[in-house]
């Protein structure tokens, strides 16, 4: 999506996704409204590791690149090591929305502070001209690789030889061995033959 949208928006609608999340999950009455909730905050989350290392990649140098992906790698580790202990603390004494309280506001000032600091990283130079979006090669890859995970999932929990495992396994097979490909040889297409 990089080399069709600019960075800054696309950072900026990520981080509003995962802040949308956070209030419906702040505000859900039930469960159900409460999974909603978190897979809204999975969506937009989901995006920004990728968008910031494609940001770091065109921002720095390559002889400082290392060091910036460090201190994203860092940060994520003190997260996941510190985030259950903070979860757990601020949970038991302000309750669990509070979590989510406090995700959606942090969430809101950081889109705020990316659509006035975020640096103007334009998709595409002048000399390369914009190519068409190919939807759907993009829905067919991330269908691919949700199947292949739901597969694999459902073959550790029920057996490979199950229905969800071996349907799932057995519909990317038949898709990579000649639909895929085909598309994968039209002008433009978001994934190429050494991908498949």
């Amino acid at each position: 999506m990089s080399d069709y949208f600019e960075l800054k928006k696309l950072f900026a609608f990520a981080v509003s996704v995962l802040s949308l999340g956070s209030l419906l999950c702040a505000l859900a009455p039930n469960l159900p409204l409460l999974v909603l909730g978190r897979m809204v905050q999975g969506t937009g989350m989901s995006a920004i590791p990728v968008l910031s290392a494609i940001t770091i990649s065109k921002v720095f140098s390559p002889a400082k690149r290392g060091a910036a992906l460090g201190v994203i790698a860092g940060s994520i580790g003190v997260g996941t090591a510190g985030g259950p202990i903070f979860g757990g603390v601020v949970g038991q004494w302000l309750g669990w929305q509070s979590l989510f309280w406090f995700t959606f506001l942090l969430s809101a000032m950081i889109v705020i502070g990316t659509l006035r600091v975020f640096p103007a990283i334009q998709p595409e130079t002048e000399a390369a001209p914009r190519r068409n979006f190919d939807l759907i090669g993009g829905i067919w890859l991330g269908l691919s690789a949700g199947l292949l995970l739901f597969g694999v999932t459902q073959g550790e929990a029920a057996g490979f030889a199950s229905f969800s495992s071996f349907g799932s396994l057995g519909g990317i097979a038949s898709g990579f061995s000649g639909i895929y490909p085909a598309h994968c040889r039209r002008r433009a297409s978001i994934c190429t033959a050494g991908l498949v």
